[in-house]
Parts: structure tokens; sequence; C-alpha cells
């Protein structure tokens, strides 16, 4: 089995997990991946919890701020691993306003492409993902994508 499809099913038994309190980005496994990412606490932990969930099915990704979704995308596509068409595994880099050369607001997994790209659905994506830090827990989202505003990642192996 891909490492990605490992990680992603490890991401999957999380779902769940919350923050405690809410909306102070922290909580018995929310530190522990903060700080395995970089040492801190109390930060916006969606690429922590991308990042760990990679490191405990045995992949580093060599990111250079795995905490950091910019670093993410960047890492893509110094290493020509961003992809255009998203697989079960891959990662979804989010912009949340709108079109922008760099997606840099969320990361999460996709679980599943419900849906491509064409005219009647306005060229858009109908993804199912996992994500860390979605309303401020561990949540599977069913969300409609403009390709011009995500970037997928695909971490080999």
């Amino acid at each position: 089995m891909h490492k990605r499809l490992q990680a992603l099913e490890h991401a999957a038994a999380f779902v769940g997990v919350t923050e405690h309190p809410p909306g102070s980005n922290r909580g018995k496994f929310i530190d522990q991946w903060e700080q395995r990412t970089n040492g801190l606490t109390g930060y916006n932990w969606c690429a922590a919890f991308v990042f760990c969930m990679f490191l405990d099915v045995g992949v580093r990704v060599k990111a250079a701020a795995p905490s950091f979704v910019g670093s993410w995308e960047q890492w893509a596509d110094d290493t020509h691993n961003e992809v255009y068409r998203p697989f079960r595994g891959d990662l979804v880099c989010f912009s949340w306003n709108g079109e922008t050369p760099d997606p840099r607001d969320h990361i999460g997994f996709v679980e599943k492409v419900l849906a491509l790209p064409w005219p009647r659905n306005g060229r858009r994506l109908f993804l199912r993902t996992v994500e860390g830090n979605s309303g401020d827990g561990v949540r599977r989202r069913w969300r409609w994508v403009d390709p011009k505003t995500v970037a997928f990642v695909r971490v080999p192996g």
C-alpha cells in the first residue's frame, strides 16, 4: 500500500479529535502534533497534522517549514510533486481568498474525488477530505473546489 494511503487512513482514525478548549489550537493530540512538527504549541495546526500523519507511517517530508501550508506547496513545486488530478491520499492546499498564485490557507488529505471538473458543474471538483484544524478539530469535509484556488500535492512512496 502507498504510504500516502497509509497516512490518510491514519488521519481518518483521528476524525472527531477536537481542540480543548474550543478555539484554542490546543488539546492532547494537537499539542503533540504541533510539538513534533516545530516544538511549539497553540498555532493553526492543519499542516502539523498532515506532517505527523506522514511521520507516523515512516515518511518524513522535507518541507522547509512543515507547520506552514505554503512550505508544502513550495516543496511540491520544487520536487515536481504537484499534481493537477488528485487521487486518494493526495493533499489539497486551499486558498480561501479566491485565485492566488499559491494557496496557503489550509491543507488536508483527499479521501475521495466525487466529481471531476466539467462544464455542467462549473469546472469544479467535488472532494471528500480529512482535515486537521477544521472547525476546531479533525473533520471529514465535502467540498466543491475550483482548481484555480487549490494546489494538489502527491507525497511519493
